[in-house]
């Protein structure tokens, strides 16, 4: 494939040359018979004015039989002006002629007549013939020449070398790494060479380091096989111990089910005990509270059953008097006002703990403005503290609508409002009151805050229970945070907690849904 590649090298641009040589000789011959016809005609035009003037053409044949030698003219015709008559005629046309050189002759500003020279080219395609055979033997020895060359060249630079590569190559393939490959030139092949040095010293390095490894990894090898047989030993005591240890286990786990069992149990009694322990706290508190009005209506009954059963028989004796009956009637009526007070007393507290114990509402649900429920609110609980000068702030936003029981979040603020005149300004003439509101997703969050003195961390996970207050015989029942919490969990699905305000006070927070759960009509705690 080389030497196909060489040899058209060579063909391809001698074939090109030949065309353009071609070409030149043959213009070039062109040129010369054309140059060499036009000097013919000129030459007969300036000779023939004598002889066409006043000789026979017996004077002009010599010089038109010389020019005809010239194997390139085929024809001269001479004529005379103004008739046009053949004054003498040589040769005839031929296949080859080119196109004739026409001059007038001329004498003393007078044509006298014409002369045409007409040439061929039979000569021009000789002489071209001629020079392409040369052209094509001087290439072929050229060629030859610089094949012969090039193939010698070829041997010593390329060929030789590439075979050298091959070899040194099927040494490195076949693993002979010891032997050194030696390159002394600085061309291509030698840089490949040196290259396959490289490579060589490479491989023979990564072959040590490979056998090193090997030997490492046999002795490895070794080792995890006596690693393996020591632990297949161990593995077989360690199920022992396991199987040991299983029985071990089988027997505590065992126990400790008897354990558990006693401690669910225990738990068991215990939540019941706090059950009955809260349920004692509230009927406790339910007694205290209840005790007082009952008590002073027993009071007074009694007091009023003695005074009629005097004045009975003070009328049965006779001696009933008009002011004895004046001063019975106005105690009477005094221990009736009394009286309706703690019955009425009592009644409220029965009322609270029902609220306490049922969570059933009649009420339906209905959307409203939370605005306008808290501005109704503010009305009714600054009527309802006229001993404090509470300032009271309505600053929830317009906008936000509830489906929910108006009427039920209606007694759940008025708990709080009423939980906080009561308990956060004790011992105060005024303070501040805030209800808030904003939308977080589904639900809106309502917030009422006071600058008050705030609820004790220790106490703040007690106030919703039932009966819980610090105001205990001071008026306080601790029912009124555990209706909220009922209300608002329960029929609200809500929830409420409280912390500290800041920089004092406390804040409630109610959560709920900005639509509420409906109620089912059984609904009870």
């Amino acid at each position: 494939m080389l030497l196909l590649a060489v040899l058209l090298g060579l063909l391809i641009p001698s074939w090109i040359a030949f065309a353009f040589e071609k070409a030149e000789v043959q213009a070039r011959l062109s040129r010369e018979l054309t140059s060499d016809r036009d000097r013919y005609a000129d030459l007969l035009a300036v000779s023939l004015r004598e002889p066409l003037w006043q000789l026979p053409p017996l004077f002009a044949e010599p010089l038109i039989d010389k020019i005809m030698e010239d194997p390139k003219v085929t024809r001269i015709v001479v004529k005379r002006m103004p008739e046009g008559q053949v004054f003498l005629e040589r040769g005839a046309i031929k296949p080859t002629s080119v196109e004739p050189a026409a001059r007038d002759i001329q004498m003393q500003g007078n044509t006298l007549g014409t002369v045409s020279v007409q040439v061929n080219e039979d000569g021009v395609t000789d002489a071209t013939a001629a020079a392409q055979q040369r052209f094509l033997w001087r290439t072929a020895y050229i060629g030859a020449a610089a094949i012969a060359l090039i193939f010698i060249t070829l041997h010593l630079r390329l060929t030789r070398p590439v075979d050298k590569l091959v070899m040194q190559s099927e040494a490195l393939a076949d693993g002979r790494l010891h032997e050194t490959m030696e390159w002394h030139r600085n061309d291509e092949l030698g840089r490949v060479g040196h290259s396959l040095e490289n490579t060589r010293r490479a491989l023979a390095k990564l072959v040590g380091e490979l056998q090193t490894v090997n030997v490492d990894l046999r002795s490895e090898n070794e080792q995890r096989k006596k690693a393996e047989t020591e632990i297949a030993r161990h593995a077989e005591v360690l199920e022992s111990r396991v199987a040991e240890r299983t029985q071990e286990l089988s027997a505590t786990n065992a126990t400790l089910s008897v354990t558990l069992s006693n401690l669910r149990q225990t738990q068991h009694d215990l939540v019941e005990s706090k059950k009955l322990a809260s349920l004692g706290r509230m009927v406790a508190g339910v007694a205290h509270e209840l005790n007082t009005p009952i008590g002073n209506a027993l009071t007074i009954g009694s007091t009023i059953g003695e005074r009629v059963r005097e004045l009975q028989a003070q009328a049965d004796a006779g001696q009933l008097k008009k002011s004895t009956l004046t001063d019975f009637l106005t105690s009477t009526v005094e221990a009736g006002v009394v009286l309706e007070r703690s019955l009425a007393r009592a009644a409220e507290l029965v009322t609270s703990f029902k609220q306490v114990a049922e969570s059933n509402s009649k009420e339906e649900l209905s959307t409203f403005e939370l605005v306008h429920l808290t501005a109704g609110m503010a009305s009714r609980f600054t009527t309802t503290s006229e001993d404090i000068a509470i300032d009271f702030q309505n600053r929830v936003p317009p906008g936000i609508f509830i489906t929910g029981y108006p009427e039920l979040l209606r007694q759940v603020l008025g708990h709080l409002l009423n939980n906080t005149r009561v308990h956060a300004f004790d011992n105060r003439t005024e303070g501040q009151v805030i209800v808030q509101a904003y939308i977080a997703g589904n639900h809106v969050e309502i917030t009422v805050s006071d600058n008050g003195t705030g609820i004790a961390e220790d106490i703040q996970s007690r106030i919703f229970d039932p009966m819980f207050t610090t105001r205990m015989g001071r008026g306080g029942v601790g029912l009124g945070l555990s209706v909220v919490h009922n209300i608002v969990t329960r029929n609200m699905g809500g929830k409420v907690h409280v912390r500290n305000a800041r920089p004092r006070g406390a804040c409630f927070v109610l959560t709920l849904p900005l639509v509420a759960p409906l109620i089912p009509a059984d609904s009870d705690s």
